[in-house]
């Protein structure tokens, strides 16, 4: 399989035409108005169920539909050079889903067949830092630690990793023209109400539904 190659340079990426899902979350709808900003013609893949209030002031085309399904998704395949994958289930509960798999997996290599399909130029995938190995203050994890988390048995972080070791051997195997964005946890503007915004807020108002084991502290 071989692909476009990306010779531009993206100083001047008016006119691109990109493809965003999960458009709506707060990562996603900050990087569909940067790409706005830079005249870049811009398609959103929502879920259906989802009203899309913030993306309604925004020159986009705003489509709904299930990231399983490749006949709600092909139609956007075919009109668009790159895309930058942001959906996916973030939920630690239950520790156990098959959604999770679905969309934060399956959802990908699907994703991926229609990019070769379609002959994508650039895939952007946003992970999270979960998938590789995290240390303490003074030795901080890196991308070149092995995944430890399996330990704590949430499919949310099985399936990121999953996922992103599937774009490194397409890549390596089929030179797949996939970038990987690990972010940590992420607080801003443009939240619909689902992002890492609501668990600081369920903080400030004292509703978080749970709390730290009780330790004996002794100072000196």
């Amino acid at each position: 399989m071989s692909f476009k190659l990306d010779t531009e340079s993206w100083e001047d990426i008016s006119q691109k035409k990109v493809l965003v899902t999960g458009a709506d979350g707060m990562l996603g709808n900050n990087i569909v108005r940067e790409l706005v900003s830079r005249g870049c013609r811009v398609s959103c893949f929502i879920e259906k169920s989802h009203d899309g209030h913030t993306l309604r002031e925004l020159p986009v085309e705003v489509v709904r539909g299930d990231i399983c399904q490749p006949g709600d998704l092909e139609p956007l395949f075919r009109k668009n050079d790159y895309v930058i994958h942001t959906a996916g289930v973030t939920a630690m509960w239950p520790a156990r889903s098959a959604v999770a798999w679905n969309i934060n997996y399956r959802a990908v290599q699907l994703l991926v067949k229609l990019s070769k399909a379609h002959q994508i130029i650039r895939f952007i995938h946003i992970g999270t830092a979960t998938s590789f190995g995290h240390g303490p203050m003074h030795d901080p994890g890196n991308e070149q630690r092995p995944y430890s988390n399996h330990v704590f048995r949430l499919d949310y972080q099985d399936t990121k990793f999953r996922a992103q070791e599937y774009l490194l051997k397409e890549y390596r195997e089929n030179n797949f023209p996939v970038i990987i964005l690990n972010p940590t946890f992420m607080i801003g503007k443009y939240d619909n109400g689902n992002s890492s915004n609501k668990m600081i807020l369920y903080i400030f108002k004292g509703k978080v539904p749970g709390f730290s084991p009780e330790e004996k502290t002794t100072y000196t």
